[in-house]
């Protein structure tokens, strides 16, 4: 069977952790089974930290899918909407510069 190396911290106490120390193996059967128990506990602590990164993970993956859910489904509600004052926008962008740019060219041709 194989034995918890004992770990000390810089002041040379042996770590509470482990529930052995190095040169004293379990001799009963208890001392297994209460062995066993805590590698089970420390397992199972292990364990539930994995799954509670695994499922922020899995949320944060999810996020963007769920983006272009959204997106798609403002789209199909609101898409004549977006059009109409993008056009609009558009159309008077344009309408701003071709004024400007004729009364320039006019501005030219009048002056020579």
């Amino acid at each position: 069977m194989a034995h918890v190396s004992s770990r000390r911290c810089a002041s040379g106490a042996v770590d509470s952790r482990n529930m052995i120390r190095k040169d004293h193996a379990p001799q009963g059967v208890e001392e297994k089974l209460d062995l066993i128990i805590e590698y089970l506990r420390r397992n199972d602590r292990r364990e539930r930290w994995r799954v509670i990164g695994g499922t922020i993970r899995s949320i944060i993956s999810i996020l963007p899918i769920l983006l272009v859910l959204w997106f798609a489904w403002y789209l199909q509600w609101h898409g004549k909407e977006l059009l109409q004052n993008l056009t609009i926008s558009m159309a008077k962008n344009m309408s701003v510069f071709s004024e400007n740019n004729t009364n320039r060219l006019l501005q030219e041709f009048l002056t020579r």
